[in-house]
């Protein structure tokens, strides 16, 4: 082999092994400071046996229904309102003036370069 093609495996060589050696000390970092930082449960110090139930509180349920529907139909029409844009009636007008620039523009190009460079 030649002096130069011999150099430069030895240099893909010397740097292919110290990139997997960063690589390799970086996945030893990481496992140990997985170990060092790891969460820990915490364990409550004592626990209540006879903890009291809370008191059931008497609730109208016929105002929380008409509350609920409410404002589900609140939402829904709030939804109807961010929903409902003129992107439709923008689509249907077609290609713009710049669209159509762009096309004239191309063909003009491919035009005035079929009988060779210049």
């Amino acid at each position: 082999m030649s002096d130069l093609l011999q150099q430069g495996l030895i240099l893909s060589a010397f740097g292919m092994g110290l990139t997997f050696a960063g690589l390799g000390l970086l996945v030893v970092l990481m496992i140990v400071l997985g170990r060092v930082f790891r969460t820990r449960k915490l364990v409550p110090d004592s626990v209540p046996t006879d903890a009291p139930k809370p008191a059931s509180l008497a609730r109208d349920t016929r105002d929380e229904e008409i509350i609920a529907a409410i404002a589900t139909a609140l939402t829904y029409l709030r939804g109807l309102d961010v929903s409902q844009g003129n992107i439709g009636t923008s689509l249907e007008k077609g290609h713009g003036r710049w669209w159509e620039r762009g096309l004239i523009h191309k063909h003009q190009s491919r035009m005035r370069f079929r009988g060779g460079r210049r």
